[in-house]
């Protein structure tokens, strides 16, 4: 009886041990499978774009395209096309930048040149302008302009989030 009695006891013993075990490993998974959601949450969270970073890339943008130049529109601190394109390469991509510096500026033997013409339109930043969320890291700013050089023109503007980097422009159209 005694011998019944002890085994008995020792089923009892195994049975509340993989009991507790079950549960230990259970709160584990579900914990483990709550941080993988959470980092999964994080890593796809949608960039917004604040008003500041929008002044600060057009800003910019204008301030290289727009450079210092002689009284011959020679341009003083760039002699390459590509030298000034790379000068962009933190604000924007270059399929926007090459469209732009290809337009403005002409590359001769001893350096490179501005064409004289006027600015191209552009954003306004006292001038209302809407945001439509693209996708988690991209964006779309829309500004309708009036200006007595160009007269009514719309500008749309895409912003791209890169991961470890910054926003960038990466898409330019006026209508």
């Amino acid at each position: 009886m005694r011998n019944n009695q002890n085994n008995f006891r020792a089923f009892k013993l195994a049975f509340y041990m993989s009991i507790l075990l079950s549960l230990f490993l259970f709160t584990y998974q579900v914990a483990a499978i709550e941080y993988k959601d959470s980092d999964v949450q994080e890593t796809s969270m949608e960039q917004t774009i604040t008003h500041d970073k929008i002044v600060n890339l057009t800003d910019q943008f204008m301030d290289r395209l727009v450079q210092e130049i002689n009284e011959d529109y020679k341009v003083i601190h760039f002699d390459t096309k590509e030298a000034l394109k790379s000068s962009f390469d933190t604000i924007a991509n270059r399929d926007v930048t090459s469209e732009y510096i290809d337009f403005y500026y002409e590359e001769k033997v001893d350096g490179l040149y501005i064409l004289p013409t006027e600015i191209p339109p552009w954003f306004i930043e006292k001038n209302h302008y809407d945001v439509i969320q693209l996708n988690g890291n991209q964006v779309k700013v829309i500004q309708e302009n009036e200006t007595d050089l160009y007269g009514d023109y719309i500008i749309t503007y895409e912003f791209t989030y890169i991961h470890n980097e910054d926003w960038k422009i990466t898409e330019i159209s006026i209508t």
